[in-house]
Protein backbone atom coordinates (compact mmCIF):
# COMPACT_ATOMS: atom_id res chain seq x y z
CA UNK A 1 0.00 0.00 0.00
CA UNK A 2 2.91 2.33 0.85
CA UNK A 3 4.33 1.24 -2.30
CA UNK A 4 1.20 2.44 -4.01
CA UNK A 5 0.64 6.05 -2.18
CA UNK A 6 4.66 6.66 -2.98
CA UNK A 7 3.81 6.30 -6.71
CA UNK A 8 0.79 8.08 -6.76
CA UNK A 9 2.85 11.17 -5.04
CA UNK A 10 5.26 11.31 -7.67
CA UNK A 11 2.84 11.29 -10.77
CA UNK A 12 1.04 14.48 -9.12
CA UNK A 13 1.49 17.92 -11.49
CA UNK A 14 1.22 21.28 -9.64
CA UNK A 15 -2.47 21.71 -11.40
CA UNK A 16 -3.49 18.47 -9.86
CA UNK A 17 -3.43 19.94 -6.36
CA UNK A 18 -6.92 20.73 -5.42
CA UNK A 19 -8.47 17.91 -7.37
CA UNK A 20 -6.20 15.06 -6.38
CA UNK A 21 -4.78 15.74 -3.49
CA UNK A 22 -6.98 17.32 -0.55
CA UNK A 23 -9.90 15.47 -0.43
CA UNK A 24 -9.42 11.58 -0.99
CA UNK A 25 -6.48 11.79 1.80
CA UNK A 26 -7.74 13.58 4.33
CA UNK A 27 -6.84 17.38 4.43
CA UNK A 28 -3.88 19.48 4.94
CA UNK A 29 -3.95 22.90 5.77
CA UNK A 30 -0.65 23.57 4.83
CA UNK A 31 -1.72 23.57 1.36
CA UNK A 32 -4.96 25.68 1.77
CA UNK A 33 -2.89 29.06 1.08
CA UNK A 34 -1.93 27.26 -2.29
CA UNK A 35 -5.44 25.98 -3.35
CA UNK A 36 -6.95 29.67 -2.76
CA UNK A 37 -4.37 31.11 -4.73
CA UNK A 38 -4.57 28.28 -7.70
CA UNK A 39 -7.85 28.41 -7.32
CA UNK A 40 -8.33 32.38 -7.65
CA UNK A 41 -5.89 32.68 -10.33
CA UNK A 42 -8.08 29.81 -12.56
CA UNK A 43 -11.47 31.66 -12.37
CA UNK A 44 -9.87 34.84 -13.73
CA UNK A 45 -8.34 33.14 -16.99
CA UNK A 46 -12.12 32.28 -17.15
CA UNK A 47 -13.66 34.83 -20.60
CA UNK A 48 -16.94 35.75 -20.31
CA UNK A 49 -17.99 34.10 -22.94
CA UNK A 50 -16.90 30.71 -20.76
CA UNK A 51 -13.19 30.44 -23.08
CA UNK A 52 -10.90 29.39 -20.76
CA UNK A 53 -7.81 31.07 -21.08
CA UNK A 54 -3.53 30.04 -20.17
CA UNK A 55 -3.91 26.89 -21.22
CA UNK A 56 -0.44 25.59 -22.95
CA UNK A 57 -0.63 23.56 -25.94
CA UNK A 58 0.90 20.52 -25.66
CA UNK A 59 4.73 20.89 -26.41
CA UNK A 60 4.57 24.68 -26.58
CA UNK A 61 6.84 26.71 -24.38
CA UNK A 62 5.04 27.61 -20.91
CA UNK A 63 6.77 31.47 -21.62
CA UNK A 64 4.86 32.24 -24.38
CA UNK A 65 1.19 31.57 -23.15
CA UNK A 66 -1.26 33.79 -22.96
CA UNK A 67 -4.49 34.41 -21.72
CA UNK A 68 -5.85 34.40 -25.31
CA UNK A 69 -5.07 30.65 -25.45
CA UNK A 70 -6.87 27.39 -24.76
CA UNK A 71 -7.35 23.59 -25.68
CA UNK A 72 -9.88 20.82 -25.91
CA UNK A 73 -8.85 19.56 -22.36
CA UNK A 74 -8.13 22.81 -20.44
CA UNK A 75 -12.12 22.93 -19.68
CA UNK A 76 -12.02 19.24 -18.02
CA UNK A 77 -9.56 20.70 -15.92
CA UNK A 78 -11.03 23.46 -14.93
CA UNK A 79 -13.91 21.54 -13.72
CA UNK A 80 -12.25 19.13 -11.96
CA UNK A 81 -10.38 21.78 -9.42
CA UNK A 82 -14.16 23.61 -9.57
CA UNK A 83 -15.68 20.47 -8.23
CA UNK A 84 -12.71 19.77 -5.67
CA UNK A 85 -13.34 23.66 -4.17
CA UNK A 86 -17.14 22.82 -4.21
CA UNK A 87 -16.24 19.71 -2.12
CA UNK A 88 -13.89 22.01 0.28
CA UNK A 89 -16.71 24.45 0.31
CA UNK A 90 -19.16 22.03 1.34
CA UNK A 91 -17.41 20.90 4.29
CA UNK A 92 -16.25 24.21 5.36
CA UNK A 93 -12.83 24.48 4.70
CA UNK A 94 -12.62 26.89 1.63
Amino acid sequence: MEAERKKYLESIKPGDLVWRELPQEGYDQNYLPAVVKGWKSMVTSVWPDGKVGFIQPIGADPKSVTNDMTEVYGVGGFLMAGTEITRLIDKGIF
